[in-house]
């Protein structure tokens, strides 16, 4: 009987999205952003992004007028020099982390004018740059790999110049410790590095080695192992790309780097499994050495300043998705002998060519009855039906229905939790836009007078990515 129905629930689910879907194509792009007044054009600044405060902070870099100290933030609009003292002194290369846990910005290394590597550790918390001292600490470098684990409240540098050390060092706010996994990364220097929030993995690509020897292999930090992946497609072998994890769409993204004299302008994503090659409409183009940054706030990636292989740029880019997915949750469920029924997700949201996952707790024992899932693509009417309809005249005090019922399903249920996997089928035009509301029905005889009772509702808007 399961199988059934939930075989009519995906016949109705693809008739439904066909019917309602929006003629919009999945897209993401680039967006040149660039404000009346910019930073000075630069190559090997520091970036990263405070999710507290909502900006982007740059640090340093080099241009054709030398080393350079400043400390920059990007808001979302408008860049804003600030004039902190004491600050780092004026360098190149070096890297800089964002500590969720203990909101500060942390900056690493880098060369200064007369070519001495630093091995210094400096902190901003929006107003003030502090030096920490620690005895045991990396050696002086600069274009290391550099990424804050959110999940193990440290930053995580791998690498760097002199001589591209395969050293891997972890620091979590009090001490620098040096770790020594087998097997590990080859030595390198200007490799990539992210942290992929859902995987809860560092990711490392590419890099150089003397010679010169580019890389373009994959690495995966779990906090106690480096395993290399293999993935199908990758981006050819290069150094100094911009990479940074992308939390609304759930990929690591790559874009530009050096090779042989030659500055390179692609876009990648990676899924965890396998790189793909972006193509847009509008593009950064070639570029590296440059500023790049996932903007939690407002859900982009930044991208700035920069050398495109015969001059400097200038200019300030976001990438996004033109359509982003939307999930929200309206009202409440009414009480069975379970209690409330409530959905909850940690899923990033609906995307075309997906499968989006959401949790009904509260939910009756399947012996009690059965759990459904009422899938929706009107939440204004439903037949002759006004919605949202408040449904106590037919024996379910306090239960609201707040869609149509456009797909059913019987949902599996472990405990007095169901959960509900929703198919997003990939079609063409994809069904990015479209919209969507799900609730869910339990069979209760102990709960009211119609032996049913309703969930709060979901609301979704079908992204792309």
């Amino acid at each position: 009987m399961n199988s059934s129905r939930r075989s009519i629930g995906a016949c109705a689910l693809v008739a439904g999205f066909l019917a309602a879907a929006a003629d919009l194509a999945a897209q993401v792009e680039w967006t040149d952003v660039t404000p009346a007044s910019m930073p000075a054009s630069r190559v090997g600044c520091a970036m990263a992004f405070d999710s507290n405060r909502g900006v982007a902070v740059m640090f340093g870099g080099i241009n054709a007028g030398g080393h350079l100290g400043d400390t920059w933030e990007w808001d979302g609009s408008a860049w804003s020099q600030l004039s902190p003292s004491p600050a780092p002194s004026a360098r190149r290369y070096s890297r800089m982390a964002f500590d969720t846990a203990r909101g500060v910005m942390i900056l690493f290394g880098g060369e200064i004018a007369d070519g001495t590597r630093l091995n210094d550790t400096w902190e901003w918390n929006g107003a003030t740059w502090t030096a920490r001292t620690f005895t045991t600490k990396p050696s002086g470098r600069n274009g290391h790999a550099f990424a804050y684990d959110i999940a193990r409240q440290r930053v995580v540098l791998f690498g760097g110049t002199p001589n591209g050390p395969d050293e891997t060092w972890e620091y979590d706010g009090n001490a620098w410790l040096q770790r020594n996994p087998n097997p590990k990364p080859g030595a390198r220097q200007n490799a990539a590095m992210a942290y992929d929030s859902q995987r809860q993995r560092i990711v490392l690509f590419g890099g150089v080695v003397a010679g010169p020897t580019y890389y373009n292999d994959t690495w995966e930090w779990n906090g106690t192992t480096w395993t290399q992946r293999a993935p199908v497609h990758k981006p050819s072998t290069r150094q100094d790309p911009g990479m940074v994890y992308d939390a609304m769409r759930g990929r690591i993204v790559l874009h530009g780097g050096y090779r042989s004299g030659l500055a390179l302008g692609e876009t990648w994503d990676f899924d965890g499994v396998d790189w793909v090659q972006r193509t847009t409409t509008l593009t950064p183009g070639l570029r590296y050495q440059f500023g790049m940054t996932w903007d939690s706030a407002r859900r982009v990636t930044v991208l700035t300043l920069g050398h495109s292989g015969s001059a400097y740029v200038n200019d300030t880019w976001t990438f996004a998705p033109i359509d982003p997915p939307e999930y929200a949750l309206l009202g409440s469920g009414c009480a069975g002998s379970a209690g409330v029924p409530a959905i909850s997700t940690n899923h990033l949201g609906p995307f075309a060519d997906d499968v989006f996952s959401i949790q009904i707790g509260n939910v009756p024992p399947p012996e009690v009855g059965a759990t459904v899932g009422l899938l929706g693509f009107r939440d204004d009417v439903w037949g002759p039906l006004l919605l949202p309809a408040e449904l106590t005249d037919i024996g379910m005090p306090g239960c609201t229905l707040r869609n149509d019922l456009g797909a059913v399903w019987v949902l599996p249920v472990i405990g007095n939790v169901a959960t509900w996997d929703l198919t997003i089928p990939a079609t063409e035009p994809p069904l990015v836009g479209l919209r969507l509301f799900q609730q869910v029905l339990c069979f209760d005889a102990a709960a009211n007078a119609a032996g049913m009772i309703l969930s709060n509702q979901g609301r979704g808007r079908v992204g792309g990515r």
